[in-house]
Formats: C-alpha cells, structure tokens, sequence
C-alpha cells in the first residue's frame, strides 16, 4: 500500500495515503485521553449502547436473512 501511495500521481495518491494512516498506522485509534477529554459513551449516560463483541454475538446468534436477489422485467 504504501509503494502504491509512493508510485501514484498527486491527487491520486491521497486516498492510499489516508488508507495507510488509517489501518497500517492505525493513527485514528492509538492516542490517550487526557483528562480534559470525554470519552464518547459519556456524552449521552442514559443511551444504551450496544459493544462490537455484543453485535458481532448477536449476528451469530442469529444471523440475518440473504439479501433477496434484484429481478430484472
């Protein structure tokens, strides 16, 4: 990915750029709160709010029906 951002032509080159920071560096998740932060889930106390692992349980647990397939006339 990162020869590839290396190799293409500006602008081309700025979305590998943003993908690489994204999920190689992983840049958007690897910081600390301070203590003058909030974390997300404390904005709104009375949201019930659903985890990735209690999501990805229920999915399991009971996966969704196949898309239905588009009909042409």
């Amino acid at each position: 990915m990162l020869k590839l951002c290396e190799t293409l032509e500006y602008p081309k080159n700025i979305p590998m750029a943003i993908l690489h920071n994204i999920f190689v560096k992983g840049a958007q998740t690897m910081f600390e709160l301070g203590p003058e932060d909030v974390e997300a889930s404390q904005l709104y106390p009375d949201y019930n709010y659903t985890s990735v692992d209690a999501l990805l349980h229920l999915f399991l647990a009971n996966p969704p029906p196949p898309p239905k397939l588009a009909k042409f006339a």
